[in-house]
């Protein structure tokens, strides 16, 4: 019965390999059908029906790839975006903007056009573009888009931007990505080539979201992006290249020649001193929070305090972003010391975080707008717990609680955390 079955499917997808495969897919993400089932609907229901003429159909002109140039780029870009609509104005930049490729206006919506009369895509009355993501599994494994491409990290980075700030995003907006991440997180793990910053926004979706096993494998992939460049150009290529242009001058005695080269290798290696410096500081005031909570107080205040001094000299040095990054060190030496029960000290921190917070963004913190002036009250209500004002400390906790209910809603996991510290107090 069961080959009968199989013989009467072959049969309706005319032995069509690409189509037999694209059955298989759908079958295995549809628990609704099964081979007899969905045979007997092909007849009996339109919706089905549809799917598999338009999967024989499209299928079937695969070969148009390899005859249009202007259509395999666009193709290209619809693979990676199976669930977000995208506009025809956003796939016009976006093709007038691969190299050495020369297209007008015209030939982008012919493409388009002749996309959507084969079944490939749907453009909706708003024009925005959409398509099958069973489809777009078909198309990505025909043509392997590069996701390190410039072209295609530029189309993909407007929409990756979000996932920066995603912990200040209401929980329906991470929901709302979600799709669309999972999607990227397919490609990015069957791809040779991925761009480093697109690993790291999909990176930072899972952190927010306690995915820890999809942190991993992003984290593996990074690593062994990071070994291929590093195999390929050491850290120093470019200003060791440099210097030795200086050494063959200064053999040759002409000092004066030499001496430029060698200015320039040490110019390129002072920015990529304090580059590294800035790295220190942001890396070290978060770590010395976490070296606190187990217990490794006396190296906590160490790193914090190391981070603390290099943006101080930074901003010095007319550094305006680091100034304004200072109160972030201050926040996590408060901390530190409350850890410690070193809660005067702790104050005197918690409030030179305030002060510079509020110097910079004193309609955010007048507004109370912001998770960060929940924290800082809330850090400050844990601080005076800690003095035995308890009465005090309460106030602070329950407007920080007040600010994270507007923010956030009374069940996400911050609010709960200050729930937790009332109910300590």
């Amino acid at each position: 019965n069961h080959i009968q079955i199989l013989h009467n499917l072959l049969t309706h997808i005319k032995y069509n390999p690409r189509a037999i495969k694209m059955c298989a897919v759908f079958l295995q993400e549809n628990d609704l059908f099964t081979i007899d089932s969905l045979l007997e609907s092909i007849s009996d229901t339109d919706s089905v029906k549809s799917i598999m003429k338009n999967l024989y159909m499209i299928l079937s002109e695969l070969s148009i790839f390899e005859n249009d140039n202007n259509i395999k780029l666009i193709a290209e870009c619809l693979s990676l975006l199976p669930y977000n609509g995208v506009s025809k104005e956003r796939f016009q930049d976006l093709m007038l903007g691969i190299k050495e490729v020369s297209l007008d206006e015209k030939q982008i919506y012919a493409g388009l056009g002749k996309l959507a009369d084969s079944g490939w895509i749907l453009i909706d009355t708003a024009g925005y573009i959409s398509i099958n993501p069973l489809l777009s599994d078909t198309i990505f494994e025909k043509l392997k888009p590069n996701m390190a491409s410039s072209s295609i990290k530029e189309f993909i980075a407007p929409i990756l931007k979000p996932i920066k700030d995603i912990r200040n995003l209401y929980l329906e907006q991470i929901v709302a990505l979600k799709p669309f991440i999972e999607q990227m997180m397919k490609r990015v793990t069957s791809s040779s080539k991925i761009d480093l910053d697109m690993l790291n926004e999909l990176r930072e979706y899972y952190i927010a979201v306690f995915d820890i096993p999809k942190v991993k494998i992003l984290s593996e992939i990074m690593e062994s992006e990071y070994s291929k460049y590093n195999d390929q150009f050491k850290t120093d290529y470019v200003e060791n290249a440099i210097y030795r242009q200086g050494i063959s001058r200064f053999n040759l005695e002409d000092f004066a020649e030499a001496h430029k080269h060698f200015d320039r290798a040490l110019n390129l290696l002072e920015e990529k001193l304090i580059t590294i410096e800035k790295d220190i500081a942001r890396i070290s005031a978060y770590e010395g929070s976490s070296l606190a909570a187990i217990g490794e107080g006396e190296r906590a205040i160490e790193i914090v305090k190391r981070s603390i001094s290099i943006r101080k000299q930074l901003a010095l040095s007319g550094d305006k972003e680091e100034e304004k990054r200072l109160w972030i060190s201050h926040y996590n030496y408060a901390k530190v010391l409350m850890q410690e029960k070193q809660f005067d000290a702790a104050l005197d921190e918690c409030e030179m975080a305030i002060h510079l917070f509020q110097k910079d963004n004193p309609k955010e913190f007048e507004k109370k707008a912001s998770t960060n002036v929940s924290s800082f009250l809330q850090l400050k209500g844990r601080i005076l717990a800690g003095l035995g004002k308890k009465d005090e400390s309460l106030l602070f906790l329950e407007e920080a609680k007040d600010i994270r209910e507007a923010l956030k809603g009374k069940t996400h996991f911050t609010t709960g955390q200050v729930y937790s510290y009332l109910m300590d107090v």
